[in-house]
Order: structure tokens, then C-alpha cells, then sequence
């Protein structure tokens, strides 16, 4: 009787134990109910922060946008300023360049006109009295004489690769002829009261003579430059380019012959 209830009471103890345990690790509804909770609060910030990171991606990519069409914009406006420097560049040289040949032809038509010119003293006089007359008829100012010194030294320039060359001593002329000049001047303003200012700076205050001559001068001097600069070119380019073949010459390579070990 005794053993019976032994294991009766064995058996209970067992089943009350099982059921705790059951009831120990089985979810309740309480801790289904607070992660349920959990989850639908987290559901509205996950796409909350989807928005905002969609929100933010499309603003930097209309702000990119936006930077590449104003760089765009900026280059297309440096390339149309440097296109609008480049051709008022070129429209300015050619500007220049009508300018210069219009007053090339100007200053041509006086030397001819002065120097080569048919009229009452070719004939009558000695082609400096010729000169010095048509010099004397048709005054000009010094502005005007020192163009045709300026275009006489290029013609004379230009003409050096001809046999002949019309313009061989015209400068020479011009400035002895205006020595003459200049004394002419100089007795009409001793003997004048009163010359006008403006007709005294055309005419060069009777220093016309020495005006051309420094002119002259001027131009030697800057042609003397030039060619011994180009010439001093040509021979560094010279040295340069023997120094680069005695180099080459240097540098090949000889075959060396070697001793065969025995």
C-alpha cells in the first residue's frame, strides 16, 4: 500500500512539473500582443527614412543637375567670348593692315609726285632744284615727311633682292633739301612779326632737317638690331643642331669583343 502511493505521488509530482514548465516557456498573449505593437510602430520610421532617403537622393541629383547645366552654360560663354576675342583680333589687324596700305598709297603717290614727278622743273632745272621747287610749292608737315622717310626705308628694304633700286639716296635728299628749307623758314619767322603756332608745329619750328635725320637714323639702328638678332639666331640654331648630330654620333652603339675563356 505504502509503495503505491509512493508512485502515485511520483507520478502527480511529475505532471505538476511538466505543467510549469509548459507554462513557463509557452508565449502568453501579453508578449505576442507588445511585439506585434513593436512592429507596426517600426513599420511608419522605416518609411519615413525610405521617403526622406528618396527625398534626399533626388535633391542631390537635381542639385548635380543643376551644377552640370551651369558649368555647361560657363564653358559655352568662354568659348563664345574667346570666338568674339578671336575675331576682333583678327578684325582689328585687318584693320590696321587696310589702314596701313591706305596710307602706304598715300605717302606713295607723294614720292612719286616729289621725286619721279613731270612738271615745269623737270626739264628747266637739276633734279635736286626740281625737288627742292616742288618741296617749296607743296609744303607738308613733318608728320607727313617722316611717313615718307618710314616708306622710302621699307621700300629700299623690300627692293635690296633688285639689281636697281629708284629710292637709293631720296632720304639723303629729303634731309639735305630741307636743311634749305629750314633757313628759308627760319628767315621768314625773323622777319615775320608774328607766325601762328599751329603753322610753326606743322612745319617742325624750321627743324625739319633734324627731325628726318634722327628718323633716319632711328631706323638703321633698328634694322642693324634685327639683323644681327636673326643672325645670332641662326647660329644658335646651327650650334644647336650640330652639338644634336655629334651627339647622335656619340651615342651609337660599338660592337665589344670579348675574350673566350679557355
Amino acid at each position: 500500500m505504502i509503495a503505491i502511493n509512493s508512485t502515485i505521488l511520483a507520478c502527480a509530482f511529475v505532471a505538476v512539473m511538466h505543467s510549469s514548465a509548459v507554462t513557463a516557456f509557452a508565449p502568453t498573449h501579453a508578449f505576442i500582443t507588445s511585439k506585434h505593437h513593436q512592429q507596426q510602430q517600426q513599420q511608419p520610421l522605416a518609411a519615413a527614412f525610405v521617403q526622406t532617403a528618396t527625398v534626399t537622393a533626388t535633391a542631390i541629383a537635381t542639385d548635380t543637375s543643376n551644377i552640370e547645366d551651369a558649368a555647361q552654360q560657363q564653358l559655352q560663354k568662354a568659348k563664345m567670348l574667346r570666338q568674339q576675342a578671336e575675331q576682333a583680333s583678327i578684325d582689328l589687324k585687318s584693320q590696321r593692315l587696310q589702314k596701313k596700305m591706305q596710307q602706304d598709297r598715300s605717302t606713295d603717290e607723294l614720292i612719286e609726285t616729289y621725286f619721279f614727278g613731270i612738271d615745269r622743273y623737270t626739264d628747266s632745272c637739276s633734279p635736286d632744284d626740281a625737288l627742292l621747287n616742288r618741296l617749296r610749292d607743296r609744303r607738308v608737315g613733318v608728320s607727313t615727311l617722316l611717313q615718307m622717310v618710314d616708306r622710302i626705308f621699307e621700300r629700299e628694304i623690300l627692293a635690296n633682292n633688285n639689281d636697281e633700286n629708284m629710292l637709293d639716296g631720296c632720304i639723303e635728299a629729303l634731309i639735305e633739301l630741307h636743311e634749305v628749307l629750314d633757313e628759308e623758314f627760319n628767315l621768314q619767322q625773323h622777319c615775320t612779326a608774328c607766325v601762328a603756332h599751329s603753322v610753326e608745329e606743322h612745319y617742325g619750328a624750321g627743324n625739319v632737317s633734324h627731325k628726318l635725320q634722327n628718323r633716319f637714323q632711328q631706323l638703321q639702328r633698328q634694322t642693324q638690331v634685327e639683323t644681327e638678332t636673326a643672325a645670332t639666331n641662326s647660329s644658335t640654331a646651327g650650334a644647336s643642331d650640330r652639338h644634336h648630330d655629334i651627339a647622335q654620333t656619340s651615342t651609337v652603339s660599338v660592337p665589344v669583343t670579348r675574350a673566350t675563356p679557355f
